[in-house]
Parts: structure tokens; sequence; C-alpha cells
């Protein structure tokens, strides 16, 4: 019968990670729950969920081995309001009891038909630093569908080769490209894959918790594995074709370009998009009319109007488009920390092509507004 002493907060943190595979935990079943199992003198635990799996471990004194499903979110609760900095687990009468100083409770366990872990042996490895992969990610998830009926889209595109990475999102209304280019050519065999988005979220997620520096990335056919130092992400792969993000990237005519701080410009935004966001008609968008040297924006609600004007130094004929102003936030975030965006344009049917001014690493096209 299972009895164990371990950190509380150690055990509550490893629950945190693995609950992120788990999709539905009032339903029954080993994919409803967290399996928790003893080995030697760790403890495992291991969630399983929709084409995810997630495993860590962590240190424990066990006097006795077990194992036992249980639902996690109530227990996790109960360990955040504990103060004691060890807890003690046991299995009694066909419950789980934890202890701790003065404070006790009793979860109810579940019968469960144990699996054998999906693992990988071969395939393509490589090594990232956590805080780099990270900031990338979340520098293109914005743009990623998050329709589940568009399985190609609904995912982030991965393209590895010897100069560097590539990261694609897109939701068939606007599309982020970032080149990471390696500060040297690495000797690398090439690798194309789309990572589901909940599992991307679940990975943002879990590195924002783990400390580690470095983690592996190895893929092997339809599945991928992150492995940290205790901790295992296993995920497949969406394997209906991507898009073919290149042809369109290379074939968007422009020959209007206007160049605009991007501080003053998101400022301007913001208080836009205060009135556009409950635009009954055209949500989210509004007016931008290039002229002389100067950006309008214009947006309305059913109780309001406004404009704001910007400076910038422009190229072209004068154009009058209707961009989703949110749109334009989500990717002037990302670059936040530069000077000036340029905004190349053709006219009020063609997307509309972003960048930092004299950079290609980071592209973002976004379609305009039938108005």
């Amino acid at each position: 019968m299972l009895n164990i002493r371990l950190n509380r907060r150690e055990f509550l943190k490893k629950i945190q990670i693995v609950e992120n595979a788990i999709v539905d935990d009032k339903a029954n079943g080993i994919n409803s729950g967290i399996f928790i199992e003893t080995l030697d003198d760790k403890l495992l635990l291991k969630g399983m969920g929709e084409g995810l799996y997630i495993k860590a471990e962590m240190p424990c004194e066990v006097i006795e081995k077990g194992e036992f499903i249980i639902k996690h979110k109530l227990m996790e609760e109960f360990l955040k309001q504990l103060d004691q900095d060890f807890i003690e687990i046991k299995e009694v009468n066909g419950k789980i009891a934890i202890s701790s100083g003065k404070s006790s409770s009793e979860f109810s366990i579940y019968e469960f038909e144990k699996r054998n872990d999906p693992y990988i042996t071969n395939g393509l490895e490589f090594t990232f630093k956590r805080e780099e992969l990270l900031s990338d990610i979340e520098r293109v998830k914005f743009a990623a569908s998050i329709n589940l009926d568009r399985l190609a889209v609904n995912c982030i595109r991965f393209e590895i080769d010897n100069t560097g990475i590539k990261f694609v999102s897109s939701d068939a209304h606007r599309l982020i490209f970032l080149n990471k280019v390696f500060e040297e050519k690495a000797n690398l065999e090439t690798l194309s894959i789309s990572i589901p988005l909940r599992s991307i979220n679940s990975l943002i997620k879990i590195m924002k918790i783990i400390e580690d520096e470095t983690l592996i990335f190895k893929s092997e056919g339809t599945r991928i594995l992150f492995k940290f130092k205790d901790v295992e992400i296993l995920t497949k792969l969406v394997e209906i074709q991507y898009p073919d993000y290149k042809t369109l990237l290379n074939s968007i005519r422009n020959n209007k370009k206007a160049l605009l701080n991007i501080k003053d410009l998101i400022s301007i935004l913001r208080r836009v998009f205060v009135f556009v966001k409950d635009n009954n008609d055209k949500k989210d968008v509004a007016i931008f009319n290039f002229k002389n040297n100067q950006l309008e924006v214009s947006g309305s609600n059913d109780l309001a109007i406004s404009n704001e004007k910007i400076n910038c130094i422009y190229e072209g004929d004068s154009l009058k488009i209707a961009l989703n102003v949110k749109y334009i936030l989500d990717y002037l975030t990302t670059i936040s920390d530069s000077s000036i965006v340029e905004m190349k344009m053709y006219d009020e049917r063609t997307p509309v092509l972003l960048n930092v001014e004299n950079s290609k690493e980071s592209i973002y096209l976004v379609a305009p507004t039938q108005i």
C-alpha cells in the first residue's frame, strides 16, 4: 500500500505541469486524471489526452510503493492551502490520504487499466535554449487559427535546416513568419512539422514553470518529444499539409510604403480599438487613410466615432484601406522593442505586409476587410 513523504511545493508544481495533458477532469478513465506511481526513490506523474502525453518526476521518500489515478483539481486546491513544506501520502481503505501538520484529507481513487507509456527512441534531435524558444513561439502563436475544424492551420509550423529555424502561423486572415538565423551554419538534417495549437499552449505553460536552461527536441515520424531534466512532453503532429505560405509571401504586390513609429502607432490604435471592438457590423475594423506623410485612423460603433492621426514617412499614391485593428496590435506588441515598422501596400483589396524597418526576421501579412 502506498506510503510516501515528499515536498509539497514540488508536488504541486508537477501536478500543474502534467495537468496540461488532461482534457476532461470530470469523465472516468485513465485519460481523465493524473496517474501517479513510485519508482525507486522517485515519484512519477503522468497525464494523457487527445494526442498529448506529459510525464514528470520528482524525488520522494518511498516507504511503501504504490500507484493510483486521481482527479487532480481538488487535490491541487487543497495543496495550495497548506503551509507545511512536506506532506505524507498514504493509501488507506481504498482512498488516498494526505496529511501535513494538523491538516489531513482523503481523496477517492479510480480503477484503471495500466497502459504502456508512449516513447520515442530514434529520430532527429535538436537542443534549444528554453527562454529563446519560449519567446519565439509566443511571437507567432497569436496568429494561429483556434478553429479545431481547420486542422491544417490550428497549429504552428516549425521548419529547421542548417541556416536556422522558421516559425509560421496563420488563420487565413493573417500570417506571421519568423526566421531565426543561426549564428553559424549547423550540420543539421532538415525538418518540417506542424505542432497542434493545444500542444503549443501546454508547452508554453510548462516552459514558464520549468527553470531548465535548455531542452531537447526530438522528432520521429508523426510525433515529437520535448525533453527537460525531469519533464517529458510527447505530442502527435498535424499530418495535414500546411498551406504554401512561401508562394503567398513572395506573390504579394506592393507599390506604397509607410514608415511609422511603433510606440506611437500602438498608442493611437489602442484608443481606436476602444470603439471598434463593439462595432456590430465590422468588429475590430477601422479605416486607415494614408496621405501626405500622415496616417489617419477612423473607427466607430453605434454610439461614438474616433479619429486619430499620426505622422509617418509615406511613399506612393494616397490609400484608404480597412484593416482589423486587433490584428495589427497583435503584431506590433511582438516588435514593440523596435522603433519603426514598415507597412507595404498595393490597394484596398491586397494584403498588407508589415515588418520592422530594414529587417526580415519577422514578417506579418494581414488581409484587408471589404467595406
